[in-house]
């Protein structure tokens, strides 16, 4: 029989084949700016009613305002943001312009003590690192500004306190090097040093300690209306135990001087479909969309400077943005067939919370406010400091 160059070879590929169709895909975008797309109808004098974002931003950025914080806020849309057979959501990206300054109002007060070895006096003194409640500091920034607050003190036997960053080369006014440091990133203080001599006395000892946490007595200048998770100045310079004891002469653990190392984004309507839930080794837990980790922010790791440099800042110091795509991005499960359809509704609520587990509006906060049930912070204007996120939607 004659062979057909026409038809098709059993071993060909496409014999007893059929097409399959990739599974189609979505995106989901999340702004946090977008809390603010209901508006607030306002009429000038004289004028016609105006509502949108602009005026919006305007009226509720200011303190106790709705939504005025985006690390707090909730999307409010008439329908479901989402309808459509999908079953899963991953967030793979992420834009997070990072503002919360490492010194706030957690981390801006620490108590010195001192003992006079010669005269027996010995007496505390509470400091306040820096008169604005909210900045980026340095290292350096911390070291010097601390050092001037506990000769400043009105205790006399603490005039010659030396406290600085880094184990830096320490000189006399003549030039001479009087002390090469090794370059740790630690802080070092003394009780009684002659910076004109190098000479350590041995007469004053200093001890630092934290102030008492839950403390909601606003009249009180020991105010710390914080939980025990929550960082302070005292944990900030990398302090523990040692330093709580007194020492003529003693130094802190490695730090970065950062109030928080990862911050995780939250949304409850999101998560609460997956049957397998997140964990974590910090005390509170929670599902959260994605954690971002505050490293390698503006080629921090490529900085090449001494860390007792005046320029030295790591991650936290400074303002920056985070950016982050996540090649294995955490995926949610999503039940959208049959009697369990369930769509993405009109009303999500997102937060942000530091490694604390705490919302990081307490950071950017500067006043305190009573209230009934203790203490309410007031917010400062956040309205800038805005993030966006993608979340990828596909049928499985």
């Amino acid at each position: 029989m004659a062979t057909s160059y026409f038809a098709t070879p059993a071993f060909s590929q496409r014999v007893n084949t059929s097409q399959i169709r990739p599974p189609s895909s979505a995106l989901l975008t999340i702004d946090s700016e977008d809390r603010f797309q209901n508006g607030v109808l306002h009429t000038p004098s004289g004028g016609v009613p105006i509502t949108g974002y602009p005026y919006a931003r305007n009226a509720v950025s200011v303190a106790g305002g709705t939504n005025a914080s985006p690390y707090d806020f909730t999307i409010v849309k008439n329908t479901n943001i989402m309808n459509g057979f999908f079953t899963q959501l991953a967030l793979t990206e992420i834009n997070f312009e990072w503002g919360i300054p490492n010194i706030n109002i957690a981390t801006n007060k620490i108590i010195v003590n001192y003992h006079n070895l010669s005269t027996n006096a010995s007496g505390s003194a509470l400091l306040k690192l820096f008169d604005e409640e909210l900045t980026f500091a340095t290292p350096y920034q911390i070291a010097s500004n601390l050092q001037r607050e506990v000769r400043t003190a009105g205790i006399t036997d603490l005039s010659q306190f030396v406290i600085q960053y880094g184990e830096p080369i320490y000189t006399n006014p003549s030039g001479a090097t009087t002390q090469t440091g090794n370059g740790f990133p630690i802080f070092r203080y003394y009780g009684n040093y002659n910076l004109s001599t190098g000479v350590i006395g041995s007469n004053i000892a200093v001890s630092f300690s934290p102030l008492n946490y839950n403390n909601y007595n606003s009249n009180s200048p020991y105010y710390y209306p914080f939980d025990v998770y929550t960082k302070q100045l005292f944990d900030v310079l990398g302090f523990n135990n040692k330093n709580s004891t007194f020492q003529v002469e003693e130094i802190g653990k490695s730090t970065l001087c950062t109030s928080t190392r990862y911050i995780d984004i939250i949304c409850t309507q999101l998560a609460y479909n997956q049957n397998l839930k997140d964990s974590t080794s910090a005390p509170v837990v929670r599902d959260s969309l994605c954690r971002l980790y505050l490293s390698d922010v503006n080629g921090f790791q490529q900085n090449n400077l001494p860390c007792y440099s005046p320029s030295f800042t790591p991650t936290g110091c400074a303002p920056s943005v985070i950016y982050r795509q996540f090649q294995t991005p955490k995926i949610i499960n999503w039940l959208s067939a049959g009697s369990n359809y369930q769509p993405v509704q009109g009303v999500l609520r997102f937060e942000v919370v530091d490694d604390a587990g705490s919302n990081l509006t307490q950071l950017v906060s500067t006043t305190t406010l009573s209230g009934e049930e203790g203490t309410v912070l007031a917010n400062t204007d956040l309205d800038t400091l805005n993030w966006s996120a993608t979340l990828l939607v596909t049928e499985n």
